[in-house]
């Protein structure tokens, strides 16, 4: 965390580079403000962290909820590529036994 700056400590070095009472006492100031405005107090850092942990606790919410509906997902597309087996296991099954019944025929046709 940044030092605070001595105002009148800085004026009175302006003031022996020649400056003005007036502008050195307003270079001062403005310096002062400036660099106060910058820095972050103990308790806008706490209240940061609160919020932090709050934005947190809601991202580690939806990636759980995500997560089940993954799962959910994936169940489902479990039980509809066991379906698609099912389908398949019955369609090659059902051309396994038109292949031999075509070339059963075949044979007796060429065996006559």
């Amino acid at each position: 965390m940044p030092a605070a700056i001595d105002t009148l400590k800085l004026a009175k070095r302006l003031r022996q580079a020649d400056f003005t009472q007036l502008q050195a006492e307003a270079l001062a100031e403005a310096v002062g403000e400036a660099t106060v405005e910058g820095v972050a107090t103990k308790l806008d850092i706490a209240e940061l962290r609160a919020e932090l942990k709050q934005d947190n606790a809601g991202v580690r919410q939806e990636i759980e909820g995500l997560r089940a509906e993954l799962r959910q997902e994936s169940a489902t597309l479990r039980v509809e590529m066991a379906a698609l087996e099912s389908r398949m296991l019955r369609w090659m099954g059902a051309g396994f036994a038109a292949t031999i019944a075509v070339l059963a025929a075949m044979f007796q046709f060429m065996h006559r």
